[in-house]
């Protein structure tokens, strides 16, 4: 007789043996289970990432137009009401896209970019971005206006200067304030401050009550760079 018929099952086989018999087999039920679970998944992220994009885009383009053509409307106020509807609304989607919508090795670049524009809306409204880039634009065309004042040409108002519609002049001197918002509560205006005017920093250290130039008792006054100042009166 052979031996080999007689040989003892090692324990450690046994067990396996065992193991594989007791084991349940994975049906393809669970495959397709696992499957949509994963389609769900990046469903979701893709519709938080078009809300994300959608409400970035948004509040960015409100905050810039806000900022550069109605600051005499109480803009801190404005900026806080946006920001406080807006922002969480960002942040929770940005996650969400990030979380569900981008592989592993993504997603780390996506909180990244969901932080960076929250905080690109803060540092918009805190310096005034859209007033800055809307006068940077605009700058060649109000200086031809100023100068078409100085010198006494006429001018039929109200007149458009870049971006801005000018609705009236107040002068000082060779200073010249192009009015863009004429209202009972006082005027706002892009005020152009030639050489030989206090310095920019000068200005800015006499702040908001200013009264050199045409315009007093100023709410807002903001440098703009090549001697212009965005001034509003209280």
């Amino acid at each position: 007789m052979d031996a080999s018929q007689h040989a003892p099952i090692p324990s450690d086989a046994r067990t396996a043996s065992s193991s594989e018999a007791l084991a349940p087999e994975s049906s393809p039920d669970d495959a397709n289970s696992i499957t949509a679970k994963q389609e769900r998944r990046r469903k979701i992220g893709r519709f938080a990432g078009g809300c994300f994009a959608a409400l970035t885009t948004v509040t960015l383009a409100a905050g810039l137009y806000i900022n550069a053509f109605h600051l005499h409307l109480g803009f801190p106020a404005l900026a806080a009401l946006l920001g406080l509807c807006a922002l969480p609304l960002m942040f929770i989607s940005g996650v969400t896209w990030a979380a569900l919508g981008l592989r592993a090795s993504d997603r780390g670049a996506g909180y990244a970019l969901v932080l960076s524009a929250c905080a690109a809306y803060v540092a918009m409204a805190q310096q005034h971005v859209g007033m800055r880039l809307a006068a940077l634009v605009s700058r060649p065309a109000l200086a031809d206006l100023a100068e078409r004042v100085r010198s006494g040409k006429p001018v039929r108002w109200p007149t458009r200067a870049g971006l801005f519609v000018v609705v009236g002049i107040r002068t000082q001197g060779p200073i010249v304030a192009l009015v863009i918002k004429d209202e009972w509560s006082g005027d706002s205006a892009l005020v152009h401050f030639p050489e030989g005017s206090p310095s920019d920093a000068e200005i800015t250290r006499l702040g908001k009550r200013a009264f050199y130039g045409p315009m007093y008792n100023l709410n807002w006054n903001i440098g703009l760079g090549g001697g212009w100042r965005y001034q509003d009166e209280d």
